[in-house]
């Protein structure tokens, strides 16, 4: 059986156990906008420096200039404050690797395998993914309309007499 997650997946993992890419990280925001787009993680380290986390399953060589965007505004709203960077993937290609030392990001890989254990997928015997999905976007809960039932008696009695 083949699995895969989503960054969102990943994402969602990572921001209630920020302790697997770096101990006493505190999350500020989880997709904080900037003018140059969405940062997934936006944190604050012990020392009180801002921490901005890219997350990328396949991460490609623009990823860390990416990265350095969203440092750069975040510098740009808080110039007296530290700001640094990190990316995280379950692979780094030393092609990345080398862009991230030259642009002083940080990377930690993080395995998929070991993420996969804790994710909740919806359950297929139950409801269907888009069944789930749509039961998900609901306000209300989801109860089935009755109409159909009293109409199928209905007709049931009608055959009867």
């Amino acid at each position: 059986m083949n699995i895969s997650i989503s960054e969102t997946d990943l994402e969602d993992y990572l921001a209630d156990n920020l302790d697997i890419i770096e101990p006493n990280l505190r999350l500020i925001r989880r997709q904080h906008h900037t003018k140059y787009g969405k940062i997934d993680l936006f944190c604050l380290d012990k020392q009180g420096c801002y921490v901005v986390i890219e997350i990328k399953l396949t991460p490609n060589t623009n990823s860390p200039g990416q990265l350095v965007k969203y440092i750069f505004s975040i510098k740009q709203e808080n110039p007296s404050s530290n700001v640094r960077g990190i990316l995280v993937a379950p692979k780094i290609s030393d092609e990345i690797e080398e862009l991230c030392n030259y642009f002083d990001l940080n990377f930690k890989e993080l395995s998929v395998e070991m993420v996969l254990p804790t994710i909740k997928f919806p359950k297929p015997e139950r409801t269907s993914l888009i069944m789930h999905r749509l039961l998900k976007r609901r306000k209300k809960p989801y109860r089935p309309k009755r109409t159909s039932l009293v109409m199928y008696r209905s007709s049931k009695k009608q055959k009867v007499n």
